[in-house]
């Protein structure tokens, strides 16, 4: 019921037995919960092969290996130690560029090209904000580099008459900056946030028409994230005076 269909050319729902691909490192990563209090215990929740079987549909085998044991298997978020790392550690979106994607796996996308599923993630949780929370760094909270180059090389294919829909799950509690719905011809979005230990398997029943996506977005998704006035302001100021002596450090900063 929170799901919520962002676009739709009537490539959704999809047939039952179609043959579809799995793209990016996050689709065999999920994000099931947040950080620190938001975790969740994911370890006996399906996998996203897994659900989508169970909806009726094929999923590429080849390219779901690539992933997991192919040169795909080398890209993915990684985690750090201590206070607060695991959520700086995953900043690291950690995609695969197009440009390690074999012959063999581009095959594979073609031969189960009714529709690619592409999902893409981003962490979130306390302790850390979000990287790019400043105008010129990188943008978290937007495509990378590497996710362009594998949503250019996908409209590639699609132009080329290789694969028939590109559908796109964002999987995040974070909101994305989704400038990108309108360049990669991109033909339905469904935002999902976080999956939980169930919510796997009730985003494959949706592409796969068994129920409807009911949600709203609470907020609004920007093109530019930047666009918002308050951004401005979102950047930690030091108190006049201090001398890092009476005040502790994580105590010397402010926000507007």
């Amino acid at each position: 019921e929170g799901a919520t269909l962002l676009m739709n050319n009537g490539a959704l729902p999809l047939k039952r037995g179609s043959n579809v691909s799995t793209l990016s490192s996050s689709s065999v990563n999920l994000v099931y919960g947040g950080t620190g209090s938001g975790n969740v215990d994911a370890s006996k929740a399906d996998d996203l092969k897994a659900a989508l079987e169970k909806s009726g549909l094929n999923v590429n085998p080849t390219l779901w290996d690539f992933y997991i044991n192919g040169e795909g298997a080398k890209y993915s978020r990684d985690y750090g130690e201590g206070e607060s790392a695991a959520l700086l550690g995953s900043f690291n979106i950690g995609e695969a560029p197009w440009s390690v994607y074999t012959q063999e796996v581009k095959d594979s996308i073609a031969a189960y090209g009714d529709a690619v599923i592409i999902t893409i993630s981003r962490i979130g949780g306390e302790g850390a904000d979000a990287k790019g929370a400043k105008a010129g760094e990188t943008n978290y909270l937007a495509l990378d580099e590497n996710e362009k180059s594998m949503m250019a090389g996908l409209a590639e294919m699609k132009s080329a008459g290789k694969i028939k829909s590109i559908i796109l799950l964002i999987n995040t509690s974070n909101a994305l900056q989704v400038d990108f719905l309108n360049d990669y011809d991109v033909d339905a979005c469904l935002w999902v946030g976080g999956l939980g230990i169930a919510g796997t398997n009730a985003v494959t029943d949706i592409l796969a028409g068994k129920v409807n996506p009911s949600g709203s977005l609470v907020d609004t998704y920007c093109y530019d994230n930047f666009s918002a006035p308050a951004m401005q302001n979102f950047v930690p100021t030091t108190y006049g005076g201090y001398d890092g002596k009476n005040i502790p450090s994580n105590a010397k900063s402010y926000m507007i």
